[in-house]
């Protein structure tokens, strides 16, 4: 009786939108994948339990950042980082400790990823703030992380990785000059340091096995309309039959999701 109408409210489709930029959350994507989300291709339907898990997490991040204000550590939420002609993206939060400041990355993840976090963050997360501090010129971040089944928290200090930035930002221009200077597709990429097999759950997985460079005529009113801020990263089948995959590394945890691992009022 409510289940299915339920469903069907939480139910949305991502507006398929064309830019000239990257997202800091796309720094671990397949550049596949990043070429078709700038490009404008459409994105299957986010079901309803999709977009309840997300609201989940945007819950978690406003907890912690009120947390924080009502601490008096946090100097800033939501920041976005200093216009430039390569990445758009918002750091969570800025605290002060000890007359130092930090950016914060907060993230809701699965149970399974959490307590696979034993040495560091995952590769994503950690390339994410190594660019907010690029972006903001500190020398310390966060990773605040939380766990989605019984609200266990955990963190890590990282610190900035200059070699780590710009290899990033490297990869990052030529991505660019590729995509919007060549308005060429990036090949199939080499998955060994993939973390999980990002083809068997991307959205664009039909276009990518026909090397499609074009989206499809009924989306192309809608190319030149730059999207808001934090397509949602999906957890993405495999590639069948297409002739040009590499052996696949493992799969991923059920879904999302130097160092020193601190107490973080400790500092």
């Amino acid at each position: 009786m409510l289940v299915e109408r339920l469903e069907r409210f939480f139910q949305r489709r991502e507006e398929a939108r064309r830019r000239d930029y990257f997202y800091v959350t796309e720094v671990a994507k397949c550049p596949r994948q990043i070429f078709y989300a700038v490009k404008g291709f459409p994105r299957p339907p986010l079901d309803g339990q999709t977009a309840r898990r997300m609201a989940l997490g945007d819950d978690v991040h406003r907890r912690i950042v009120n947390a924080l204000y009502s601490l008096g550590l946090a100097v800033a939420a939501e920041v976005p980082i200093p216009e430039n002609g390569l990445f758009h993206g918002r750091a969570d939060a800025i605290i002060s400790l000890g007359g130092e400041n930090f950016v914060v990355e907060i993230k809701s993840v699965h149970p399974y990823q959490f307590d696979q976090a034993v040495a560091g963050p995952r590769r994503d997360h950690y390339l994410q703030l190594q660019l907010y501090l690029h972006y903001f010129d500190l020398q310390r971040g966060i990773l605040l992380m939380e766990n989605k089944a019984n609200q266990e928290l955990k963190e890590f200090l990282v610190e900035r990785d200059e070699k780590v930035i710009q290899e990033t930002l490297d990869r990052f221009r030529n991505l660019h000059r590729l995509i919007f200077g060549e308005g060429r597709l990036p090949p199939i990429p080499d998955k060994s340091d993939w973390e999980y097999d990002q083809c068997r759950y991307c959205p664009f997985r039909e276009f990518c096995l026909r090397d499609a460079t074009e989206p499809p005529q009924d989306t192309l009113e809608e190319r030149d309309t730059v999207p808001s801020e934090g397509a949602p990263e999906e957890t993405p089948p495999e590639k069948e039959g297409s002739g040009k995959e590499r052996p696949a590394p493992r799969d991923p945890p059920p879904e999302d999701g130097g160092m020193e691992e601190i107490l973080l009022f400790d500092l």
